[in-house]
This record gives structure tokens, C-alpha cells and sequence, in this order.
């Protein structure tokens, strides 16, 4: 029904029936972890590699804000500061609801998963509504059910049994990254098991959505009552927060028939309960300086570009058809904008290809270098866009509402994949960007299908959606939990793709993915360590601090809950357990780090070259163990001191 200037749509039951499945993956999962691991293996009580800091976190008020990952170097042992991001107090409160429950964290994290994708595809589908009322079922359903060919591909390169050879984690990547693997990636799946995501989201995307609705009635006082959940949002994740308040102010910008004073005021009113939020954030986080260098140090990463191009090309086809229409149509100055990062996007483009070509990295789509080398050249391209834009003289007019998610995405696009000044942008994670690149890229998408005929629409979308559940089925299934990675899985055993044993291919070919279960042998051994400070690579590092309450040197815990430098950390653990150390560099490390235990996974076996090497060393001791299964030595002192 209509209200004034807006459209008030009600949501229909296919759209509560398809939010409520796929909230349901999140519980489902973790059910299937838990009381059905593949044979052989144990759970680990994590799920996703950031599930060390989720986990752990929710115990912090039970332990006294202590922390495991301090080192040996710290001057307290209990003390907030290990715990300064902001989202650790989210799963804080979340262990301690679930303690009064009586519910177990694991199961009771699941359904808490379930309940912040139930409300972010609820409200997604509302901004749909909100923006594109005609257009909001299409464009929901490409959202939440539709991808890339990553899944279908996976399941039959598996067929064919190609998983198991050496260079196929390699070069299938750019299929799996931003469409299968867990992460901040382009697909929803990919962060349903990240509460603090989705939760955050919500908050943001429902703030946005309430303040174009308040703005269009101009109506202030409707926009007020949404200030809690916007701070609060924004506190959980700042940048969310901050991501939003650039789809404020750019839908202001648009509204050109709005004097500058009204459009001035509405936009202090978003930021006002943004720049709360981050100033809650950062008091917080100042308590440990390390924290902040953290984020700035690891996060540094622009969007790739090719496993972006593989996700999306099906529906970048019907943007492109759409885009073909409409930016010509473009008034002064969005037209120029427009042209102009579309000048950046191609010359960005033909960069790529001469870099990765040069490089001879086409085939295996590595681009983590790409963007900070082509960045600044690919400048070059705005000027030539802004000339094409003033030969050009609009026929017809595009609406504001247009207009706004055109920029949206093309602004967000041009800023995610960048790394201008040679890297130095870099630090500001843009990559954190394609989270809230696939809900325009679809309105888009369904913009541009809304021109075939119904029959050839249809076709498209089924087309689309078997692509889109296979992926669903493929990141859950084997990304985020290990069913059809390993022989033997459990209830799935039939359905194995892998003729080979457990020990041989353990969690598939992207075993740095896999948190959730353990070698039988990994868990039994793990059992042996006593008091002191234990060095191993994560995995296995994380299981150890949280499952058994072992101080550890270097974990991805370790990215918020030490006092000490991610980076140096890991570097120490990495050269330890590479064949590069000589003696000396070890025995420094085990000085420096206090270590008393050294221990090597069999579920995350490190390589064999310093494997063999630690075998060898004579002031190790072997305390349980063999050669080819999980080993934990002990240090000998006086061996380890006589080498001074």
C-alpha cells in the first residue's frame, strides 16, 4: 500500500519461510559438529578460525579476564585490556546468557548465529522494500540464494578427484574465496558464523533504513528512536558503522532538489549516533595499543579482483545491461562520478591483466600484491572518464533512488579493490568493503533481469539459484564443517569423495580452514600437557588454550588477547617450525617465549623438512608420541642451556 511519497510492503510468507531456513544452517551445523564429527575425529569446541577469539571470549567474565595467549613478557595476568575490541564484549555477554541457561556454548553459540542471520536477511530485505519496492523480491532472492559456479565446480572437480592433487588449493582459490571460504567476503554464507557481522549489520543497514524512510516523510523524531541500535551497532563494529554512514550521506547527496542546510542537518543526525559508537570503540581499544597496531598491520588487504569477477560474473552481466541504460541518462554531477570511476575500473582492469600476465599469475589468480602495485596507475583513467562524461548529453533521467545504488556500488567497487599510495591504503582493510558490495550489486542485477520476458527471467533465476544453493550447501557443508572433505564422515559416509584415509587427507584440500575436529590421536595427546607455556603452530594453538586451557606462544588469538605483536609472534612460530631455522634461532625462540612444551598436530601437520629437523634436535625431548602422528616434546633445560 502507499503512504504519502513511500511504499509500505508487507513481507510475504515465502520470505519469512526462506529467512527462517536459512537461519536454521547456522544451529544445523553446529548440531552436526557436535554429536556427529567424521570418524576418527573429535570436536574441538571451536567452528571457523576466528572462533579461538569468539569462544574463548565468551568465557571472560568465568575466567576473570585472564587470557592463555599472555606470554611470559606480561606484566599482569588479568586485566580488560586483553580484551579491547569492542565485538569480544558481544560474546561475553552471549557466554554468560548461555551459562545462566544452562546451555551448551558450542549448540547455544549456533542458534545465536541463527538469530543474527534470521535479523540481517530481515532487514536487507526491508532496505529492499525501502529502495526498490517493485524490484524487492528479485533482488532479495539473488541476495540470499545466488552465486558464483564456485559450488557446482567444487563438487565436480571432487568427482573427478582432483582434490587431492598438490596445485588445486591453488588454483581453485579464486573459485572459493569470496564465495565458499568463511570470512568478510561477498557472499552472506560466508559471514552467517560471525555473530558480531551480522548482529552489526543489522543494527547499521536497519538504522539506514529507518532514516531514508524518516527522511523522504521528513519526520526526525521517527529516526530517533533508531540512535541506540546505530551506536550500539557502529560499538560492535565501527567500520559497519562507518560504511553506513557513507550510504547516508551519499543518498543526501543525491537529493539535489533538498537545500544544502536541510541535507546538512539530516546528515549530522546519522553521524551524531555513528561518532558515538566509534568513540565508545576506541576508548575501549586504547587500553591495549598493541590491539590497534594489530588491525592495522594483518588487516591490510584490497578485494581481490578475480575471485570477485568469478563470484559475481553471472549477475555483473545484467548490471553491466543496466548500467548500458542508464549512466548516460545521469544529471550533472553523478553522470561525471560515474564516468569517472568507470575510467578508474577499466584502466584498473587492463593494469591487472598486464601485471598477472607479466607475472604469469593468471592461471592461479594470486592478487595479493596486485593492488598496491596498480592502484595509482590505474588514476589515470579518471580523467578520460570525466571527458567521455562531457560528450555525452542525457536524454531521459534516472531517479534519485537509482542514482543512489548506482554510486553505492560503483564507489564501494572502486574503494574495495585499492590500495592507492603504493599500500599505504591498505591499512584501512578496503577488502572489509565487499560486505556490503552484493546487496547493490543484486538490486542491480534485478533491475537489469527486469527487462527479459517472464519466461527467460525464469530461466535466469533458476540458473542462478542452483548455482547459489550449491554454493550455500558446498561453504557449510565443507568449508565450515568437514563433511565431503574425508573418507568416512559420519552420517555421510556414503557420500565421501575421497577414496583416501583420514591420516592422508585429513580435512580436505584447504585444511587451514578446518577448526572444528581434531585427529582422534591430536585430542589423546593433547591431554599430556601440563603447566607451562606451549609452542605450536594454529590450529592447533587455539585448541589448546581454549579446549584445554593451555598457555600458548602464537595463536589467532593471539590477535586480541596478548600483550604482545601479532606479527612478531607469528614470525618467531613460523621460523621455529620452518627448516630455514638454524639451532640457534630455535633455542633463542624457546628462551625468549619461556616454552616449555613443543608440540606438532597430526590434524595440522607442519611441514616435513623441519619436522625431521626437530626430530634431530638433542635438546627436545620426546614425551609422547611418533614420527608420523602428533608429537609433543619437552624442553630440556640442561641440554638447551649447555648449548650456550
Amino acid at each position: 500500500m502507499k503512504v504519502g511519497k513511500t511504499f509500505v510492503m508487507r513481507t510475504p510468507l515465502w520470505v519469512w519461510i526462506a529467512i527462517l531456513l536459512l537461519s536454521l544452517l547456522q544451529p544445523l551445523v553446529h548440531l552436526l559438529i557436535a554429536y556427529a564429527p567424521p570418524r576418527g575425529t573429535v570436536p574441538t569446541g571451536l567452528h571457523i578460525p576466528d572462533s579461538a577469539l569468539f569462544f574463548y571470549s565468551m568465557d571472560m567474565f568465568e575466567r576473570g579476564f585472564t587470557s592463555t595467549y599472555a606470554t611470559c613478557h606480561a606484566s599482569i595476568s588479568e586485566s580488560i585490556s586483553y580484551y579491547s575490541v569492542p565485538h569480544l564484549w558481544l560474546y561475553g555477554v552471549l557466554g554468560y546468557l548461555l551459562r545462566m541457561l544452562y546451555i551448551d556454548p558450542f549448540l547455544g553459540y549456533g542458534i545465536a548465529n541463527g538469530v543474527g542471520v534470521f535479523l540481517y536477511l530481515y532487514v536487507c530485505y526491508r532496505l529492499l522494500c525501502r529502495v526498490a519496492p517493485r524490484y524487492a523480491d528479485l533482488a532479495f532472492s539473488l541476495f540470499a540464494f545466488t552465486g558464483g559456479g564456485g559450488g557446482l565446480l567444487y563438487v565436480v572437480t571432487g568427482l573427478m578427484g582432483l582434490h587431492t592433487l598438490p596445485q588445486f588449493p591453488l588454483y581453485f582459490q579464486r573459485f572459493a574465496l569470496y564465495e565458499l571460504m568463511e570470512g568478510p567476503h561477498l557472499l552472506p554464507v560466508t559471514y552467517f558464523p560471525r555473530l558480531y557481522y551480522t548482529l552489526s549489520l543489522s543494527c547499521c543497514l536497519a538504522g539506514l533504513s529507518a532514516f531514508l524512510h524518516a527522511f523522504l516523510r521528513n519526520t526526525p523524531r521517527r529516526f530517533l528512536i533508531w540512535i541506540v541500535p546505530l551506536t550500539l551497532g557502529t560499538f560492535i563494529d565501527a567500520r559497519f558503522g562507518i560504511f553506513s554512514t557513507g550510504l547516508a550521506l551519499l543518498y543526501l547527496w543525491v537529493q539535489n532538489d533538498c537545500p544544502w542546510k536541510l541535507r546538512l542537518q539530516w546528515g549530522g543526525l546519522y553521524v551524531l549516533p555513528v561518532a558515538l559508537g566509534c568513540l565508545f570503540a576506541y576508548l575501549l581499544m586504547r587500553t591495549n595499543s598493541v590491539v590497534m597496531r594489530n588491525h592495522l598491520q594483518v588487516g591490510n588487504m584490497a578485494m581481490w579482483l578475480s575471485p570477485f569477477l568469478v563470484t559475481a560474473f553471472f549477475h555483473l552481466l545484467f548490471v553491466f545491461f543496466m548500467l548500458s541504460r542508464r549512466i548516460a541518462a545521469l544529471t550533472q554531477p553523478f553522470r561525471t562520478i560515474v564516468f569517472s570511476l568507470l575510467g578508474y575500473l577499466a584502466t584498473y582492469g587492463a593494469a591487472y591483466l598486464l601485471y598477472q600476465g607479466y607475472y604469469g599469475n593468471l592461471l592461479s589468480g594470486r592478487d595479493g600484491t596486485v593492488a598496491a602495485v596498480i592502484s595509482d596507475w590505474a588514476l589515470l583513467g579518471v580523467p578520460i572518464g570525466i571527458l567521455i562524461s562531457l560528450r555525452t548529453t542525457p536524454k531521459r533521467w534516472v531517479s534519485k533512488k537509482e542514482t543512489w545504488v548506482i554510486l553505492w556500488f560503483l564507489l564501494y567497487l572502486t574503494v574495495s579493490i585499492s590500495g592507492w599510495g603504493q599500500g599505504w591504503f591498505l591499512q584501512f582493510g578496503p577488502q572489509r568493503l565487499q560486505v556490503f558490495l552484493w546487496l547493490p550489486l543484486c538490486l542491480l542485477a534485478a533491475w537489469g533481469m527486469a527487462k527479459l520476458t517472464s519466461r527467460v527471467r525464469y530461466l535466469v533465476l533458476l540458473f542462478l539459484l542452483s548455482c547459489g544453493l550449491s554454493s550455500i550447501l558446498v561453504s557449510i557443508l565443507a568449508f565450515q564443517a568437514p563433511y565431503g572433505s574425508i573418507n568416512s564422515i559420519g552420517p555421510f559416509r556414503q557420500a565421501s569423495l575421497y577414496p583416501s584415509a583420514f591420516s592422508q587427507n585429513p580435512l580436505g584440500p584447504y585444511p587451514e580452514q578446518h577448526f572444528e575436529v581434531m585427529d582422534l590421536a591430536d585430542f589423546l595427546l593433547m591431554q599430556k600437557v601440563e603447566e607451562g607455556m606451549v609452542l605450536t603452530p594454529p590450529p592447533a594453538s587455539d585448541v589448546l588454550a581454549y579446549a584445554f586451557d593451555a598457555s600458548v606462544v602464537f595463536g589467532v588469538g593471539s590477535f586480541n588477547l596478548t600483550e604482545q605483536d601479532y606479527c612478531t609472534l607469528k614470525r618467531d612460530t613460523d621460523l621455529f617450525f620452518s627448516s630455514a631455522a638454524s639451532d640457534a634461532d630455535r633455542r633463542d625462540i624457546i628462551r625468549r617465549w619461556c616454552v616449555r612444551y613443543v608440540y606438532c598436530s597430526s590434524t595440522w601437520p607442519c611441514a616435513e623438512d623441519g619436522m625431521r629437523e626437530l626430530r634431530q634436535t638433542s635438546w627436545l625431548r620426546n614425551v609422547g608420541g611418533y614420527a608420523y602422528s602428533p608429537v609433543l616434546y619437552e624442553v630440556d633445560e640442561k641440554v638447551l642451556g649447555a648449548g650456550l
